[in-house]
């Protein structure tokens, strides 16, 4: 990875639940305009670091850092002086399972965007359009943009979730086990979206798919037992794991 061009930087991340350690001393390194994937075993942490990097792990009872620091274009979100709404704008989170608000399929969509005061009145359609067809649910939904967006199907709704945090305009998204509620076909469509909005986002994936880490992802990052076991280019790392745990998984996954 090109160091110049990491845009999250971590760096001895110390975290726990109820007192209990999840992560130690974790660092890594994500670059822009890349897709990481983080991988390893369940209970390695995965989440808990995903959630580190924009402080929703906060919102989880007894969940806490620690230790260490998150910088995100050198400055460490974990400061006192760093705005926890603008943050979680500037990276926003798309869950395993999409949550849909309350409301209309274009109210869902503008949420974030008008929450923030980014939104004026007179935009909201085109708005609303540019971030549905951003990721190709415009022509599916455009005669129906006042519908309860809990009419949609869960591949639909894991689609609007993510025009919700892209209608944010974010620098880093971070998906966790996006595509584990999908069936194949919308799992490719989320996979084929996540490859194009790299040219413009980061993304930071949770997956448990070692074959859909070879398909999206540019970089790796294996967590064991709350450590890094393993961090590279994907192709490097799945073809030549030197950590026996990352070993015994990736050849587990092929058998």
């Amino acid at each position: 990875m090109n160091m110049d061009a990491c845009l999250v930087d971590v760096e001895a991340l110390v975290a726990v639940y109820d007192r209990v350690p999840i992560l130690h001393q974790v660092s890594a390194r994500f670059a822009e305009h890349q897709v990481t994937a983080i991988m390893g075993p369940s209970g390695s942490g995965k989440s808990t670091l995903l959630r580190a990097l924009n402080r929703t792990l906060e919102l989880s009872a007894g969940a806490r850092v620690l230790g260490g620091k998150v910088r995100i274009r050198g400055r460490d979100v974990y400061d006192r002086s760093v705005d926890i709404r603008a943050l979680r704008k500037q990276v926003g989170i798309v869950q395993q399972r999409p949550l849909a608000f309350p409301m209309s399929i274009e109210e869902n969509v503008l949420f974030g965007r008008r929450h923030h005061g980014h939104l004026r009145r007179g935009d909201r359609e085109a708005t609303a359009a540019l971030f549905l067809e951003r990721v190709g649910l415009w022509a599916e939904v455009k005669h129906r943009l006042n519908a309860p967006a809990s009419s949609l199907s869960i591949g639909q709704l894991q689609r609007l979730c993510l025009a919700r945090t892209l209608a944010n305009d974010p620098e880093v998204i971070l998906m966790d086990e996006p595509c584990s509620a999908l069936d194949p076909e919308s799992t490719s469509t989320i996979e084929a979206l996540i490859r194009d909005l790299k040219t413009t986002v980061t993304i930071i994936i949770v997956t448990h798919n070692m074959a859909q880490a070879r398909r999206v992802s540019d970089q790796a990052l294996f967590l064991f037992q709350g450590a890094v076991a393993e961090a590279g280019p994907t192709a490097e790392v799945m073809a030549a794991p030197k950590h026996p745990q990352v070993r015994r998984i990736i050849q587990h996954e092929e058998n």
